[in-house]
């Protein structure tokens, strides 16, 4: 089942959460992976403590927070960071 979650954030609030990203320093992939999905896995990801991810993180579960369709829609018991 797909479920859109339109404008959960503002226009501004993704822009700037974009400059932020697009900003950050990013990190091969595979700092995360295990040694069987390391030839897999080929991308490139924030730092798991960098402050940009912490920041990111924190909009994202604002904004799911705040989104009753989200909540109503998953029932989550818990997020976990995206």
């Amino acid at each position: 089942m797909l479920i859109i979650l339109p404008d959960m954030l503002s226009r501004q609030a993704a822009l700037d959460l974009r400059a932020r990203l697009v900003a950050a320093h990013w990190v091969d992939g595979n700092v995360t992976s295990g040694e069987g999905s390391a030839l897999a896995k080929v991308n490139r990801q924030l730092p798991e403590d960098a402050q940009e991810t912490c920041a990111a993180q924190q909009v994202v579960m604002a904004a799911l927070a705040a989104s009753p369709r989200f909540l109503s829609a998953a029932l989550p018991h818990t997020i976990f960071p995206p």
